[in-house]
């Protein structure tokens, strides 16, 4: 029973990286962001990304991967500077955060 506890304990801390991580990134996207309209926006997904509830769940992790790439398309749309692309992809990535949160 203690070597269950110790995996799923590993998987949180691994799940709360992957979030920690996702979260910086969203970071980089403000800091390449020219858009005022926009920076609300970023900010409050980054919020959104920062205090998600860590799990050991296999399906949240997944989400978690699908976040990060959603993250760098994003990222590739700020340096192509498509702003539809952009705010369509800010929108998906909001309901890709919503989505995860349902299976916690």
């Amino acid at each position: 029973m203690c070597f269950k506890k110790t995996k799923v304990g590993k998987k949180t801390n691994e799940n709360r990286e992957a979030i920690a991580l996702n979260a910086r990134r969203m970071d980089v996207l403000i800091s390449l962001n020219d858009d005022p309209e926009l920076e609300s926006v970023l900010l409050a997904l980054k919020n959104k990304i920062k205090y998600l509830t860590p799990s050991a769940s296999s399906k949240v992790s997944a989400y978690d991967g699908k976040i990060k790439n959603a993250i760098d398309d994003l990222k590739i749309a700020f340096n192509r500077s498509n702003s539809d692309a952009i705010r369509e992809q800010l929108k998906n990535l909001d309901v890709m955060i919503s989505e995860r949160n349902t299976f916690i």
